[in-house]
């Protein structure tokens, strides 16, 4: 079936081209941002993995870029600090 995984690597490259190395792009520690919505569906479709994997790529292929992903979550308890929810830091 169709996981949705075809567009990360050409959405994020476009983003990386067209907008990262703009002065007002926003920055953490210097690494452009790039928000993640519903990581938590990711992360249950065992799918969170791959797309950050994806979205690192095409950030480093396309300007050498090392993306600072922020994963939300919406509904629920937050994942506790120290808990298994890679490819994220908690």
């Amino acid at each position: 079936g169709d996981t949705g995984l075809e567009n990360i690597y050409t959405d994020v490259e476009f983003i990386a081209q067209t907008y990262f190395d703009d002065p007002n792009y926003l920055r953490i520690d210097g690494r452009p941002v790039i928000y993640l919505y519903l990581s938590r569906v990711l992360h249950r479709n065992l799918i969170l993995e791959q797309v950050v994997t994806l979205m690192r790529q095409a950030a480093a292929e396309n300007g050498g870029h090392d993306v600072y992903i922020v994963g939300d979550q919406s509904f629920g308890a937050a994942p506790r600090p120290g808990s298994f929810y890679y490819p994220f830091d908690l």
